[in-house]
């Protein structure tokens, strides 16, 4: 789903609101925490403690699904965070 929005300056900062039929796609409400990452050229937001598979530190094989390695405890828990 591509959606051109514009940008808006507040105060030192730029704004861009989401709009609201991508909002109900990924049931986002007033009260989720987005994080904002960048990759390449693109900006990605995604509901707090929501990652993909890929960035649980490797632990999976993407391909087969195999188990590499077991995360630590530490590295567990900074994936919810």
């Amino acid at each position: 789903m591509e959606t051109l929005v514009k940008l808006q300056k507040v105060g030192n900062s730029l704004r861009a609101t989401i709009p609201k039929e991508v909002a109900n796609a990924l049931s986002l409400r007033r009260v989720d925490e987005l994080v904002i990452d960048l990759e390449d050229d693109a900006v990605v937001l995604r509901k707090k403690g929501k990652r993909k598979v890929a960035e649980f530190y490797g632990a999976l094989n993407e391909r087969t699904g195999e188990v590499r390695y077991w995360p630590t405890a530490k590295e567990i828990k900074s994936i919810w965070e």
